[in-house]
């Protein structure tokens, strides 16, 4: 690697790279074979230890030789047109649809299930809002999800403090699920409230 450019080293970006060719460090060599008290003195004491190392190979980072499990799952679709009051009732239960499908499907093949709903909404001044809630009852279930999204985005849209209230419409709507579980807990009792 030390006969590659500055800028080819991780962590070492446009800005970093052009301090580095300034007092003559070019090559991923050169800032190896520099003194970390002179990268220290042109970058700071902690991006300057960083490309010291970098360039040098070390490194304490963990090595896995399994990927980590997700901490969540989630699904977005931007639309063609701005959702309003007017039109949610029509345009919304098929994209809601497709979202959860979407995201059960995915949830059931990696053997995961969820314990909170995010509805995430983008409104048309680009501004992204979420609202959650934990269920009682882990699930991957599309027809669940679909129900707990529909709640919570009637709750967070047209509710007291609706959005709805205070913007005009809607380009991208989500479903996120977290705090993930490999088993089903709890009791269909919660799918009913």
């Amino acid at each position: 690697m030390w006969p590659l450019p500055i800028q080819s080293l991780y962590g070492c970006g446009c800005k970093t790279s052009e301090k580095l060719r300034q007092i003559g460090i070019s090559t991923i060599g050169d800032a190896a074979s520099s003194s970390v008290e002179l990268l220290q003195r042109y970058l700071g004491k902690k991006l300057g230890l960083s490309i010291f190392e970098s360039a040098n190979g070390i490194c304490d980072a963990i090595v896995r030789d399994k990927p980590e499990l997700p901490k969540s799952y989630s699904c977005e679709i931007t639309t063609d047109e701005d959702i309003t009051q007017e039109n949610y009732p029509t345009e919304t239960p098929r994209i809601l649809t497709a979202l959860a499908n979407e995201l059960g499907a995915r949830l059931q093949k990696d053997h995961f299930y969820g314990e909170t709903i995010t509805v995430i909404v983008t409104t048309n001044d680009f501004r992204r809002h979420t609202h959650q809630k934990a269920i009682l009852s882990a699930t991957n279930v599309p027809a669940e999800i679909l129900f707990w999204a529909e709640m919570l985005l009637n709750e967070f849209l047209f509710g007291e403090k609706g959005l709805f209230h205070t913007i005009r419409g809607i380009r991208l709507f989500g479903i996120a699920i977290s705090h993930l579980t490999t088993r089903r807990q709890g009791s269909l009792l919660n799918f009913c409230q």
